[in-house]
């Protein structure tokens, strides 16, 4: 008879809740008391044994399903063959880890990722496994992502920050076991454009207040919805830096930095940390989408003389919800530390934002392509529905393109090239509104134009205001006298002070900007003193011009030139080219007669009128004599027929203006009085231009002014042939009653 016991040759665990047992030979329930018990955790209790058809095989089920071990120990005891002989307790090892998903998430619109416990052999998983609880979704492709992660792609994008129900249907291993079926939730959302803003900045903390002394900045949640800042990407002048994974709440702030020796409230440790240059910039953060969720322009740091701005203090924004991106919606933090990251901004308070969108500035990027600039975000719908509303005589428009990125400039592009030196006329379109809903009621037109190559002269320096007040600026206004249209990229103003030659050459702008005939533009590097100090008519004229050249006090030379050096107009001015009456020349700028006379002509200046402010920049000068053509036999004409030099900006000079029917002719130009004594010696022996004028002031030689009373202008002019010609007429010098 066998005495000899039965032994186990193998275990496998199926699903947790079976187990296949094979022994060494037949073993019989009716001799069989079967046990099986777990070393340190609690086995399951037995629901069922069943034998193989040899009975040399054992299916055990569980009540409950084993639960995941590595290592573990099980006794197993009591199974006896056909005479009886029982098995010894037998402890064998295993490590059971039923298949199940441990990770189920999107990771965009179009990408779900499935991660497992284990393994699975190649080509198991099939996009027919899952069901997806949303119309007309479903997954399109499966690859594998990483060890035991898959990447799932979907043939339409989720919906946005809604709850997606998935199920995992058949999937079978090959040992038998059944993943589970779920469900499985699925959301998904990203910030939209306008979510996030950048709530405060600290671009320069040093030296600090009392916040540590690291730059940083600050984010802001206006939205209902958490955001998941992972994927997401800051830009700092155009240098990225990748979003850790983070939970930004609604009404919750977040800060970003890059200094990991201190600690701020709510904070990130960026890997790559771009210096917030003191100059200014631009910051944009994206979603994992690519679209932009925040855009800021930040300001360069002010010249001042407040603490505040010698550093350690950080700006913030005021309103939130005031979308424009303004620097008025900014200011520096009245916190006692220097600033709040983390926190509710100190200067926070209503700053709706009540103004229009303005068309601030206009340039060509190409021959066929112009930009339109409002200086804030335009909404995305306004624009569609305003796109026949902006026309161009004789050009068609082939479509407008909203920036991208900060939402406030529009490219207008053109079916064909412009035609160089063209005045072209742009209809803008009146329903186009920014992000607070405010429509444009600005300018209903543009004039613009295709620049094209200018000659000497065509342009004319205007004015000049070269000994400004202490708390003033230098400015100069050019004319354009021609009928050509100017680049300012390819004009460039300079100066010379000790010899001819000028110095660094400054162009007008960097981009092409045109100018346009007969249009006045002053430059200065503060506008908004100029624009506040003057009367400005035409403000859109007055350009800032930060590296406009210092012209000096005691005179000197200002240069108009091609990016070559080729000079277009030269002015060396001088203060005792100012009214000699004048007692005081500070703030007073120098204005042409007239656009015709050669500009080194002292007779062509004069100084601004008392009532026109001491100063017209960007527009007709208060000097300004408009020359009159007149057929005459006589040797000069006067005008006007009586002049009053009192500096109010009407009839100041008289104009005495002349016309030779051939050049080279010399001349002597000489002021009476009523007893024929000598007043004034205006031009002794000089040659003349063809045409041309010369003023009188009613200063007399000894620099006095001239007393009322009828005054003689005499002159003698003689031609290359010795042929002499002598000619007077009168005129009076009268005064304006008070």
């Amino acid at each position: 008879m066998d005495t000899i016991p039965p032994v186990i040759r193998d275990m496998e665990i199926e699903n947790g809740h079976t187990l296949n047992i094979s022994f060494s030979e037949a073993v019989s329930a009716s001799f069989s008391q079967p046990g099986l018990k777990g070393i340190d955790f609690e086995f399951p209790l037995l629901q069922e044994i069943s034998y193989s058809e040899d009975s040399s095989g054992v299916v055990v089920k569980l009540k409950d399903a084993l639960p995941d071990i590595n290592d573990g120990h099980i006794i197993i005891s009591g199974w006896c063959d056909v005479n009886g002989a029982c098995m010894e307790d037998t402890t064998l090892t295993f490590t059971y880890s039923p298949p199940r998903v441990t990770g189920f998430y999107a990771g965009s619109y179009r990408d779900v990722f499935i991660e497992f416990n284990l393994s699975f052999p190649g080509g198991l998983l099939q996009p027919h496994h899952f069901r997806i609880e949303a119309p007309d979704i479903r997954v399109d492709e499966i690859t594998e992502f990483e060890e035991d992660v898959y990447r799932l792609t979907l043939n339409e994008n989720l919906p946005d920050a809604e709850e997606i129900t998935c199920y995992l249907e058949n999937l079978i291993l090959p040992n038998g076991d059944t993943v589970p079926v779920g469900p499985y939730s699925l959301y998904y959302h990203e910030a939209a454009p306008y979510d996030i803003v950048f709530s405060e900045i600290m671009h320069d903390p040093s030296p600090p207040a009392l916040l540590p002394d690291a730059e940083y900045l600050e984010l802001y949640n206006r939205s209902d919805l958490p955001v998941d800042l992972k994927n997401m990407t800051l830009y700092v002048n155009g240098k990225q830096s990748g979003l850790p994974e983070y939970l930004l709440f609604p009404d919750e702030y977040v800060v970003l930095t890059g200094s990991a020796e201190v600690s701020f409230a709510n904070a990130l440790l960026l890997d790559k940390w771009h210096a917030l240059t003191n100059s200014g910039g631009e910051l944009v953060l994206k979603n994992p989408s690519g679209k932009v969720v925040a855009a800021f322009r930040f300001p360069a740091l002010p010249d001042g003389s407040s603490f505040k701005q010698q550093g350690g203090w950080s700006m913030e924004i005021i309103d939130t919800e005031n979308l424009s991106g303004q620097i008025m919606n900014w200011a520096y933090s009245i916190d006692d530390q220097g600033g709040t990251p983390g926190m509710p901004n100190s200067v926070a308070a209503p700053n709706p934002d009540i103004f229009s969108p303005e068309l601030i500035d206009a340039w060509l990027e190409s021959d066929s392509v112009l930009v339109l600039d409002f200086g804030e975000p335009l909404t995305h719908t306004s624009v569609d529905a305003g796109r026949n509303d902006f026309s161009l005589k004789e050009e068609d428009i082939d479509g407008i393109i909203r920036d991208s990125v900060f939402g406030d400039k529009l490219k207008i592009l053109f079916e064909r090239s412009l035609t160089p030196h063209t005045v072209e006329e742009l209809t803008i379109a009146t329903g186009i509104t920014d992000l607070a809903g405010n429509i444009y009621s600005g300018q209903e037109s543009l004039l613009f134009g295709l620049p094209g190559r200018i000659d000497s002269f065509d342009i004319v320096i205007n004015e000049l205001l070269f000994d400004p007040p202490a708390e003033g600026c230098d400015y100069v206004e050019l004319f354009n006298r021609s009928v050509h249209i100017a680049s300012l990229d390819s004009i460039c103003l300079a100066r010379a002070v000790d010899d001819e030659t000028p110095e660094a050459l400054f162009p007008l702008s960097d981009r092409i900007r045109w100018f346009l005939p007969g249009q006045y533009l002053c430059f200065t590097n503060d506008a908004e003193w100029v624009k506040n100090h003057f009367d400005c008519t035409s403000p859109d004229d007055l350009k800032e011009f930060p590296e406009l050249p210092n012209y000096v006090n005691e005179g000197g030379t200002v240069f108009l030139t091609h990016l070559n050096g080729e000079i277009i107009d030269r002015f060396d001015y001088s203060p005792d080219m100012h009214f000699d009456l004048l007692s005081e020349t500070r703030g007073i700028a120098l204005e042409r007669t007239s656009y015709d006379g050669p500009s080194n002509n002292p007779m062509m200046w004069h100084s601004a009128a008392s009532t026109a402010g001491y100063g017209t920049p960007a527009a007709e000068n208060s000097q300004f004599v408009a020359k009159t053509q007149q057929k005459t036999n006589r040797l000069f004409s006067l005008s006007p027929e009586i002049f009053t030099p009192d500096l109010d900006g009407v009839d100041d000079q008289l104009i005495i203006s002349y016309t030779f029917d051939k050049p080279g002719q010399k001349g002597t130009f000489i002021v009476y009085d009523a007893d024929g004594q000598q007043v004034r010696q205006l031009i002794n022996n000089q040659t003349l231009n063809v045409s041309g004028e010369i003023a009188w002031d009613g200063i007399t030689d000894q620099h006095t002014q001239a007393s009322p009373g009828i005054y003689i202008i005499w002159a003698r002019v003689f031609d290359p042939d010795g042929n002499v010609r002598e000619y007077k007429e009168s005129c009076v010098l009268g005064t304006r009653r008070k």
